[in-house]
């Protein structure tokens, strides 16, 4: 304790007992003015002693210490919501499906590869068999031929997973699988088209062979509780664009094959810019893992060819990191960034003060 803290309580147990020596006296009716003399001068020399600053020097190490906790607090949690623009090429893509597909068009298909697995059932066409529709697992496989898909309706809540691999002959398949929503397309066949299938992996239909003059038309459904993922493969030679998906969920991760990893980003090529604070991060090279949390928007364009997977999405997310797992870099604003970015609010916080001023100056001069 300092000489001026030990002379304070000094007087304050001086002023104490004399205040407790005149309550004494005048509750015996006798006079006390010594006492009260005395204990008016202790009060005015305490009131000469100069004020301890050690609760100020608390109370400001207090609101500093919360200042900077909040501060950090602010630094470290990102914002709710934030809307971002993401155009990327990827070589595989999971899109959740927030409302139908109803495509209709002409997508044609290169003489590669075509099979269709886990369907519910397919209708082939009567030429090729009379009884024409395979139910269970059904599958179909076409080569030799050209062939279009010229429909597809999906469900909301579909996990559609477009993704593209190469074949050791060097062609390019696109492996499209749907699960968790019903799936219905119709395919169409023409020339000398050689089409096997069957009703479960394990059988092979009988089926004719016969040269589609006029195309034959296949149809193929997936309901949505088979546990099997539907499944496209596919030899693209056209494009098909799918416009104004709304989704719920994206992600470019794809199992890896030969990798000391599970999972590996089939990105090729990235660019997302978040519009909450303008900033445009650094484009995304080839297999980036980038995860996108809380997704909420519209896939304006998703395109399918030979050459890749290309998408443009604008719409909101909760989060936006790239890095591996544990290595995460966030993309997506903090709270205090978010503030730091508006302008607009900062300029309308700042022209409210101005006006308020302006008005209380104005009040002063006319109500003096």
């Amino acid at each position: 304790m300092s000489g001026r803290e030990q002379l304070r309580s000094q007087m304050e147990g001086l002023l104490a007992a004399q205040s407790a020596a005149a309550a004494a006296k005048l509750m015996a009716n006798a006079p006390a003015d010594e006492e009260l003399k005395r204990i008016e001068q202790v009060e005015r020399l305490m009131k000469c002693l100069p004020e301890s600053n050690k609760g100020v020097i608390y109370t400001a190490g207090a609101v500093g210490l919360a200042c900077l906790i909040v501060a950090s607090l602010l630094w470290t949690t990102p914002w709710p919501s934030n809307h971002v623009q993401l155009n990327a090429t990827t070589e595989s893509v999971t899109i959740g499906l927030a409302r139908p597909i109803d495509w209709s068009g002409d997508w044609d298909l290169g003489p590669g590869l075509l099979r269709l697995d886990n369907m519910s059932s397919i209708v082939i066409p009567p030429e090729l068999s009379a009884a024409n529709t395979l139910s269970g697992r059904a599958w179909l496989e076409g080569s030799n031929g050209d062939f279009a898909v010229t429909q597809l309706q999906i469900q909301p809540g579909a996990k559609l997973s477009p993704e593209l691999s190469v074949e050791k002959s060097g062609s390019q398949i696109l492996h499209i699988s749907s699960r968790n929503a019903s799936l219905l397309g119709r395919l169409q066949a023409y020339g000398s088209s050689k089409i096997e299938a069957g009703s479960s992996p394990q059988e092979n239909a009988k089926l004719a062979e016969f040269r589609f003059d006029i195309p034959g038309t296949i149809t193929f459904f997936h309901k949505a509780a088979d546990p099997e993922p539907a499944a496209l493969r596919v030899t693209p030679k056209g494009t098909l664009t799918l416009t104004g998906l709304a989704v719920e969920y994206i992600s470019f991760a794809r199992e890896a094959k030969n990798s000391e990893t599970s999972f590996q980003s089939g990105i090729v090529l990235a660019n997302l810019t978040t519009s909450t604070t303008g900033e445009k991060s650094p484009p995304l090279e080839a297999g980036s893992r980038l995860r996108l949390e809380g997704v909420q928007g519209v896939i304006s364009a998703l395109t399918l060819s030979s050459e890749g997977i290309h998408l443009v999405f604008d719409g909101k997310v909760k989060s936006a990191s790239v890095g591996p797992p544990g290595y995460e870099r966030q993309l997506t604003p903090s709270v205090l960034e978010y503030f730091f970015h508006q302008q607009k609010l900062g300029f309308f916080w700042a022209a409210a003060s101005f006006i308020w001023g302006l008005l209380w100056s104005a009040r002063t001069l006319i109500f003096r």
